[in-house]
Order: structure tokens, then C-alpha cells, then sequence
């Protein structure tokens, strides 16, 4: 899986220097969120390290630290550290903004910490695309019991989404090995 998920940013980071219509900031917004899932520290072990965030030097001294919010947000996880990963992750999930974690309404940072801590151990997810199954598991809105519902149905339907589409894939990749099995040379086959 990380491989795949390296090699496809890789290709997608150097079809961006062909392509002047692809976003670069959202090519860099995917690499963040690539070496994020794919390894490094975990976010419950060090929030600011997983996030690549520091405060800067010449913070106001009446400023909020990120020190201070993320290790509240800490805190409240590390309560929570008997419950299942999944739920842990719903949980780090809808914190994120009340914790003051977010930027600017940006929810990126709390979905890769939320996919991170549902992948967090044996007991967990070890690929949860939430965001396939349509906006509902990551609604911000409702009673604790009502958004963990949400994150559990839309991670089902993620996960069905993305095993059609594994399908498909698989289908298709059928399809032409037979098609270029046909063609002579050692090219065909090795596309």
C-alpha cells in the first residue's frame, strides 16, 4: 500500500511539471498527506512532529501556542486511549476544530491524524477512505453518539465504494493482459 501510494504521488508530483492547469499547493497538500499515512511519528505521539507545524520564533506573547492546543487535544485523546481506534479516530476527528487545531476551516489535517490513529494498531482499520463514502462521516454536527454513527456508516460506504472500484481495476486489468498478450515484443506485455 505505501508503495503504490508513494509511486502514484511521485507520477502525479511529475505529471505536475507537464500539466500547468494541476494545482501545485494541491500536489504539495497530497504529498503532506501521503508521508503523513505512510509513516513517520504518530500523531498521539507527537502532534506537532506528525504535522510538520511549529510555532514561529516571533509568536505575541499573547498569542495561543500550538504547543498548548494540540497538547489539550492530547489530553483529551489520551483518555479516550481504551477505546477502540476507530471510534479514537471519530473522537480526534471532531475535536480537532475545538481544540483550535484546524486552519482556516481546512479539515485535511484532521482527516490524515484521524486515518493515522484508526491505522494506529492490530485493532484498527488498516485503510479507512472515508471521504469515498460521501461527506456524512465527516459532518461536523450533532450529539457524540449521532457523529460516531455517521463515521461508522460512512466508513462502511467508503469501504464498499473502494472495494468496487479495487474490482474494477482488477477487471480491467484482465482485460488488457488479454489484449496485450496478443501483441508481439516484450513491450505490450510489460504495460
Amino acid at each position: 500500500m505505501g508503495e503504490m501510494s508513494r509511486g502514484l504521488h511521485q507520477h502525479l508530483r511529475l505529471r505536475s511539471t507537464v500539466c500547468a492547469q494541476d494545482d501545485p499547493n494541491a500536489l504539495a497538500r497530497v504529498g503532506w498527506a501521503v508521508r503523513r499515512l505512510t509513516g513517520g511519528p504518530g500523531p498521539e505521539d507527537d502532534l506537532a512532529a506528525f504535522l510538520d507545524r511549529r510555532d514561529p520564533e516571533n509568536i505575541e506573547d499573547s498569542a495561543e501556542r500550538l504547543k498548548d492546543r494540540a497538547g489539550g487535544w492530547l489530553e483529551v485523546m489520551e483518555t479516550a486511549a481504551d477505546l477502540h481506534p476507530i471510534t479514537r479516530a471519530c473522537m480526534g476527528y471532531h475535536l480537532w476544530s475545538l481544540a483550535g487545531l484546524g486552519q482556516h476551516g481546512d479539515q485535511l489535517e484532521a482527516a490524515v491524524t484521524a486515518a493515522r490513529i484508526a491505522a494506529s494498531d492490530v485493532r484498527g482499520a488498516v485503510f479507512a477512505p472515508l471521504a469515498m463514502g460521501g461527506a456524512g462521516g465527516l459532518h461536523v454536527s450533532g450529539l457524540p453518539p449521532d457523529r460516531l454513527a455517521r463515521w461508522l456508516d460512512g466508513m462502511n460506504s467508503a469501504i464498499l465504494t473502494a472495494m468496487r472500484t479495487l474490482d474494477d481495476i482488477e477487471a480491467w486489468t484482465g482485460r488488457a493482459e488479454n489484449l496485450m498478450a496478443q501483441l508481439s515484443g516484450r513491450t505490450p506485455v510489460a504495460l
